[in-house]
């Protein structure tokens, strides 16, 4: 592949996953909003008795996965839909966990003892939004830069391509080749 081709590549690549990071950012933001008015969380079990969990409430995601280790939670299930008035994410059974551990926007909850084994990770929306927001943001600054750095080289009479002076030549950039476009007034 020639090394045009493959800078249309990365850049249609780096398009399409700041697009699916912008599309996630929003998903986030209307997550967070409706948060504060409803419940959500989808729950399923696995043959082996582990219960696993995706829940919000009141501005936090919930990610977890519960194993009870006795006999009679053995049974798969398929993942049903739950939808009730906004409280704190019911994890009580990990709350009093051996292993918790804080960072910022978050919470990793760990509990292992005899017949349960439980881990959650509780993250806010505010950093969930930030994170998947921060490529379209970059992005965007990038373009919004090399479109004023644009504008600027056409009203000095630079080259848009390389910034050549071509007050000289205003034909065709010596430097590179390119064929200017008139300055606006």
């Amino acid at each position: 592949m020639s090394g045009k081709g493959m800078k249309r590549l990365r850049r249609n690549i780096v398009g399409a996953l700041t697009a699916l990071s912008l599309v996630l950012c929003l998903g986030s933001m209307l997550m967070w909003v409706r948060s504060y008015w409803v419940q959500d969380s989808v729950r399923w079990n696995n043959r082996q008795g582990k219960e696993t969990t995706i829940g919000s409430s009141r501005g936090k995601l919930g990610i977890g996965s519960f194993t009870a280790l006795t006999a009679e939670n053995k049974s798969a299930s398929r993942p049903f839909y739950k939808r009730d008035k906004p409280s704190d994410l019911d994890w009580s059974t990990i709350r009093a966990a051996q292993v918790n551990r804080t960072f910022p926007g978050g919470r990793y909850l760990s509990r292992k003892e005899k017949g349960f084994e439980g881990r959650g990770l509780l993250l806010s929306f505010p950093l969930i939004v930030a994170l998947t927001g921060l490529a379209p943001g970059i992005l965007a600054g990038v373009h919004a830069r090399r479109r004023m750095i644009h504008g600027r080289r056409v009203r000095l009479s630079r080259c848009a391509d390389c910034g050549y002076d071509l007050r000289a030549t205003p034909e065709r950039c010596p430097e590179c080749g390119a064929i200017p476009a008139k300055a606006e007034a």
